[in-house]
């Protein structure tokens, strides 16, 4: 029996090798990963207009979305929830319009 080998952080759980419950979390993770880079790129579609819809908050927006990024990068399901988290709640300030209705489409459909 090989000895137990843990992967780098991935979230709240730490993934076993070489298991089938290890393959199986691993693509939770994967698949989880690839959700929120697809509703992270949808999201940058409107980067041009975050200044307009933001204001002074366009920064902590800037701020949230590398948060998003470094998480897909690494696999932090955690850090991934935490930035879409601070970007919903950025969003529930902004007044209605055309962007922030569609960006907060955008984070309903991506599950976020």
């Amino acid at each position: 029996m090989k000895g137990i080998v843990f992967n780098g952080p991935v979230g709240s759980a730490q993934v076993q090798q070489e298991t089938t419950d290890s393959v199986m979390v691993n693509s939770i993770i994967v698949n989880y990963c690839t959700n929120a880079q697809e509703t992270l790129d949808a999201l940058l579609e409107y980067k041009s207009s975050f200044d307009d819809v933001f204001g002074i908050k366009a920064s902590d927006v800037s701020k949230s979305i590398e948060m998003i990024q470094d998480g897909i990068d690494c696999k932090n399901e955690s850090r991934i929830k935490k930035g879409f988290g601070i970007l919903k709640n950025i969003l529930l300030g902004v007044p209605p319009g055309l962007i922030s209705n569609a960006l907060s489409t955008i984070l309903t459909n991506g599950g976020f």
